[in-house]
């Protein structure tokens, strides 16, 4: 009796424990964020899941470029209007990544080489611009939602994105697509379809899009195709239509 009264008060301070261990894990000290005027210039932190702070309103450049121990960022409330040049490139992000509501710009290679980023990316309908290199290498993206209000794609922004797949759509809202910007997303194997607020398809945009199927239509707005090279490799379109 006593061996088991004993075995059960033991088991019963485990279970506290691990249970004061989990919240103290999960709360993330606030030193570890340096936030001037609402701008995020520093963590400190040692990566893992991050929460970003809901008074932040922009990330710098380069707060989390080249973090590898950063596997989740979270994001709170619907405050943060920008991303910043840089400010995830090359670090370890790890599966599906949600952006938040509110969201108006994603700066230059903001998320480029995070190739561990998985699943579907869905912009939200806040976002304005996304920088030239955004996504650039983010290799297990396998789908991308634009949002209707997007009016600016940047050079090489989706750029060798190989594992995207299914159609390609660019709302209307969107007058300039950079050059390059969907070169070799091989896997690709819907339609694709131009925004009608487009006047120009920028040299190799579309380059190696090798599994785009379908008609194209190139809508009435576009008044130059700038490269011989915009539509190279795209073998499996069966027509191009203009207007």
């Amino acid at each position: 009796m006593r061996t088991n009264r004993w075995m059960a008060l033991l088991l019963a301070a485990s279970v506290l424990l691990c249970q004061v261990f989990t919240v103290t894990a999960a709360a993330a000290p606030e030193d570890d964020f340096v936030v001037v005027d609402g701008v995020l210039t520093q963590y400190l932190g040692g990566g893992g899941e991050v929460t970003i702070p809901g008074s932040v309103t922009e990330i710098a450049a380069g707060v989390f470029q080249g973090n590898r121990n950063l596997i989740k960022v979270y994001f709170t409330g619907n405050g943060l209007v920008k991303i910043g040049n840089n400010a995830f490139r090359d670090s370890g992000l790890t599966g599906a990544i949600s952006l938040p509501a509110g969201l108006e710009s994603i700066g230059d290679a903001a998320f480029y080489g995070c190739t561990r980023i998985t699943g579907t990316l869905a912009l939200p309908p806040s976002l304005k611009s996304v920088g030239n290199n955004a996504f650039q290498n983010c290799t297990g993206l396998t789908v991308l939602e634009l949002n209707t209000g997007l009016l600016t794609i940047g050079n090489t922004a989706f750029y060798d994105c190989a594992g995207l797949r299914g159609d390609l759509i660019i709302p209307d809202t969107v007058t300039s697509v950079g050059s390059d910007a969907f070169r070799n997303c091989t896997n690709l194997d819907g339609r694709l379809q131009l925004s009608e607020a487009m006047t120009v398809v920028n040299g190799s945009t579309f380059t190696n899009c090798r599994n785009i199927t379908g008609e194209l239509v190139i809508p009435d707005s576009v008044t130059r195709i700038s490269s011989n090279y915009t539509f190279r490799y795209m073998e499996k379109l069966t027509s191009i239509r203009f207007g």
